[in-house]
């Protein structure tokens, strides 16, 4: 497991380094993209346009996150199900 942390972790590095930036502004951007999709996809009400989500600051998006998630379970549905459908991780067929 540690090597292929390891492994994880440098290559990481190394796509951020390509687009010169760090591994922690990658993946805040990832997750930021990620959130905005999930939003877009699950909202009720309030802001669903990824335009509108993209241009909002880190800290009142994962606001927005934490209150769709809230809605997604109280319909009984799995976040992490919903969070795979727009992951660039794994392929959902």
């Amino acid at each position: 497991m540690n090597a292929i942390l390891s492994l994880s972790l440098a290559l990481g590095r190394a796509v951020a380094a390509r687009d010169g930036k760090e591994l922690w502004q990658l993946l805040r951007e990832t997750a930021a993209d990620t959130m905005v999709k999930f939003i877009a996809a699950n909202a009720k009400g309030g802001t669903k346009d990824p335009a509108a989500l993209k241009a909002m600051k880190f800290e009142d998006l994962k606001v927005r996150f934490r209150e769709v998630a809230a809605e997604a379970i109280k319909d009984q549905k799995t976040i992490h199900a919903l969070l795979r459908e727009h992951l660039p991780v794994y392929t959902v067929s």
